[in-house]
């Protein structure tokens, strides 16, 4: 379990049993987990497309996700373009947590506090979309360059798989991603 989280449920554990059950509800420790994918390639040596989808299910804090990605090019002489179209799901974004009305004055503000922080962990569920346009450049042998532009619009409170974001980061913006990589085999 992520450090973070076992200090989280044991103070959500100590509001008595609705804390006991949101701490339950939340665990990762001994809880089932569903995987399921299938993906597939059509290439005929000129062009191809190529997709995927995948979803887990994860009886926890971590929750039920999809995703699924299509993509297509043309290959021309050392040159490859291409085109992708990417999204990614989650549900469970949010949950009331502790009914903060219903405790003694000195224990809303905390019990608050114990609701955003379990809210946060929740809504940093990658719900996003992207679309991405580049090409391949096979310049030598066993070397490529890749060029890429990718458009990611992230759900409304989603940090999307954006990791290392910033305070100024405003989530369920949009982020504008170009990257130059290359690929060599030795």
């Amino acid at each position: 379990m992520p450090a973070y989280l076992g200090p989280l449920f044991d103070a959500l554990r100590q509001f008595g049993p609705e804390g006991n059950a949101l701490a339950a509800k939340y665990n990762l420790e001994n809880r089932l987990l569903t995987f399921v994918s299938v993906g597939g390639i059509y290439d005929s040596g000129d062009w191809f497309v190529m997709g995927e989808w995948g979803t887990v299910d994860f009886d926890s804090v971590l929750g039920k996700k999809s995703a699924w990605y299509a993509s297509s090019g043309y290959r021309l002489a050392k040159f490859t373009p291409y085109l992708t179209y990417a999204q990614a799901k989650a549900s469970d974004l949010s949950d009331p947590g502790l009914t903060v009305a219903a405790l003694p004055p000195y224990l809303q503000g905390p019990a608050s506090a114990l609701n955003g922080a379990l809210n946060q962990v929740l809504s940093s569920k990658p719900v996003q979309t992207s679309i991405s346009a580049g090409a391949r450049w096979h310049f030598m042998k066993n070397t490529d360059l890749k060029l890429q532009f990718d458009r990611i619009r992230l759900r409304a409170g989603s940090a999307g798989v954006l990791i290392n974001v910033q305070p100024n980061f405003q989530p369920g913006s949009t982020v504008n991603v170009f990257s130059a990589t290359v690929d060599f085999v030795f």
